[in-house]
Parts: structure tokens; sequence; C-alpha cells
């Protein structure tokens, strides 16, 4: 079976004139993909909150908003059912009440018919774009070649596949758009609550750290596992 090999170009000229959702993580990647189908597609980005409204989050994505002069919609990571479902960080209370009343599941393709319903948007006819570059590893770059940047299975495509890291840094200056606070304090966008992203959020985002408390109470066993980890490791060297 050939695959159709199209470039990033043919790509957004395939999908020119018709809505269809970005998945908006505010990494560089998802702006990269916004900004090449800014004003050729009628684009509905969405961000996918694993701790609803952190403060941090939020500021970036109102920047965003302001940039791109469209709303970006909220809607629950499906990560966070299933790190709710496992009792991930809850107490032994909460954890009866998660056994006793069950967590419900909502998948990727879940929150896409969600948007797509409540906005009266075709489910079967509407796509939704992703920033994935072949440039970013050699699995990503097999999967283009063997799969192409267009998968009518899951109804997904991509705009930005085949850029390279240096036209994405000329893009980004040539529309004077900035990087979420994210990479200045984690060196990418926020992905969980693991000590590489919670460390952070405590020294810099109080408030946003309480919140994660409030949903993830113990929380902080994560620092107590990361110095365990870490006592580990010197004792291995000096052995």
């Amino acid at each position: 079976m050939l695959v159709e090999q199209l470039s990033s170009e043919e790509i957004v000229a395939r999908f020119s004139g018709q809505t269809h959702l970005l998945g908006f993580s505010t990494g560089k990647d998802a702006i990269a993909c916004w900004l090449h189908m800014r004003g050729k597609i009628d684009v509905v980005p969405f961000y996918m909150e694993f701790i609803p409204r952190l403060e941090f989050v939020e500021v970036a994505l109102d920047y965003y908003e302001r940039f791109f002069g469209i709303k970006i919609l909220r809607v629950p990571n499906p990560n966070m059912y299933i790190a709710l479902s496992c009792s991930v960080f809850q107490t032994p209370e909460r954890n009866d009440f998660i056994c006793e009343h069950g967590i419900p599941y909502f998948g990727h393709e879940d929150m896409r018919d969600f948007i797509c319903e409540s906005l009266k948007l075709p489910i079967k006819k509407t796509f939704c774009a992703i920033g994935t570059k072949a440039a970013d590893n050699v699995v990503r770059r097999a999967q283009f070649k063997t799969q192409g940047a267009i998968n009518y299975s899951t109804q997904t495509f991509y705009p930005v596949w085949d850029w390279s890291i240096d036209r994405m840094i000329n893009e980004f200056k040539k529309a004077k758009v900035k990087l979420p606070f994210d990479y200045r304090i984690f060196g990418r966008t926020f992905d969980g609550i693991d000590f590489r992203f919670i460390e952070p959020i405590r020294r810099h985002f109080p408030r946003d750290w309480q919140k994660i408390l409030d949903m993830y109470p113990l929380a902080d066993l994560e620092f107590f596992r990361y110095e365990k980890s870490e006592a580990y490791k010197r004792r291995s060297c000096i052995c």
C-alpha cells in the first residue's frame, strides 16, 4: 500500500478553508502548528488540563488567546482520569472512595467528540491538528515515512511534520511570538506531577502548588522519593 507523502504546505492546503481542532499544549510545536495554519484553516484550539486552572498555565493561555485572537477551550486531560482512578498520591480515605464509586474514563477521541458536539461540528469530518515533527526522534521519522502525515482512522493531521528547528525558530521570530514561562523553569511544557515539574512549581507558584495538593494530597511524597533516590545514587558512586 502506497503512503501519501505530502509536505506540510500541501497538508495545510488540503485542509484549507475548513474548521478543524488543534491540540494546544502551549508548547513550541503546537505554537508552530497554529502559526502555520493561521489564516488558512479555521482553528478550534483546546488545552487538556491535568490540574484545572493552574495560574501559570492560565497566564500562558491568556497570552496566546490575545496573540492569535481566538478563545482556547479548556478540557480535562485523559491522563487525569487515569491518575485519579489509580489513586495516584491519594490518601487512604480518598482511595476507599475511588474504589467504591470509581472514576469514569474519557480518552482523547472522547474529548474530540465532546468538543465537536458542543460546537456542532461534524464529528466524522472534523480532524485534529497535532504538532509532532519527524525531526523530533528516529521513531517519529519512521512513523511519518510509513504512515504519512494524515491519519484518517484517528482523524489527525500534522501540519509541521517536516519542519526543522531552524525553520521553527525563524517562524517564531517573524511572528514575534513568545514561548511560555514553562521553558524557563521546566525546559519544556508542563506535563505531569513528577519531581521535574512540582519542584519548580512549589518554588515559583505556591498557590498552584496548593491546588496540586488539593487534588493530589500526597504529591509531596515525590520529594521524599527524589531525596532517597539521590542518596542511593551518592552511595553507589562511593562504592
